[in-house]
């Protein structure tokens, strides 16, 4: 997804993440995590502060993160939505 284009990058020196925009019929722009991997103080601070500004600076309506039950306890301000964790933008 990154060679092809359809999926952006963010790192610093002790995380990186991987996410694409996936376009709901009903309007909705999420940027959707794809894959994370280092240290979750890097992930749930500094990248995902990163991650929501340019996701608010392309106009998108959503945070989305498929993945384990445990990523409730370190996105508190975020809501669950089945096994997925969505933050609206808007």
């Amino acid at each position: 997804m990154l060679i092809a284009g359809t999926a952006q990058f963010w790192c610093d020196g002790d995380a990186a993440l991987v996410a694409k925009i996936t376009e709901y019929p009903g309007g909705a722009q999420a940027l959707e995590a794809v894959a994370g991997a280092g240290s979750m103080g890097s992930l749930t601070q500094q990248i995902a502060a990163d991650v929501e500004a340019w996701a608010r600076e392309q106009g998108l309506t959503h945070l989305l993160i498929a993945g384990r039950k445990g990523w409730e306890r370190v996105h508190k301000d975020w809501r669950h939505y089945q096994t997925i964790l969505l933050k609206d933008l808007t």
